[in-house]
């Protein structure tokens, strides 16, 4: 659909996180690009099920790679979806509030 509104607006440039479908004919004047996700899923399953199963189980649970923005959790699972939410509301800035369901 992104394509064909770049189509009817003269063209563009349209990035996608997955590949294009082969079997859907390219709208003229679109440049039509991915993203490397796109190919780290379809080019190479094995690379894709060892980075989110093993590498990055393993580089979070022993702190080499850390997630960003720093993690607060709330504890009390969804019932303490208004305390998360409130704390929100206060103002939070450079966190990332979890809940753990």
């Amino acid at each position: 659909m992104c394509a064909e509104v770049l189509e009817a607006f003269g063209g563009g440039k349209l990035c996608l996180t997955l590949l294009y479908p082969e079997d859907v004919k390219k709208p003229e004047g679109v440049k039509i690009s991915s993203t490397y996700s796109a190919r780290v899923t379809t080019d190479s399953q094995d690379f894709g099920r060892w980075l989110f199963n093993e590498w990055l189980e393993k580089s979070l649970a022993d702190k080499t790679y850390v997630s960003s923005p720093a993690i607060e959790k709330v504890d009390g699972g969804i019932q303490a979806m208004q305390m998360a939410l409130n704390i929100h509301k206060k103002g939070l800035s450079g966190k990332k509030l979890v809940l753990t369901v």
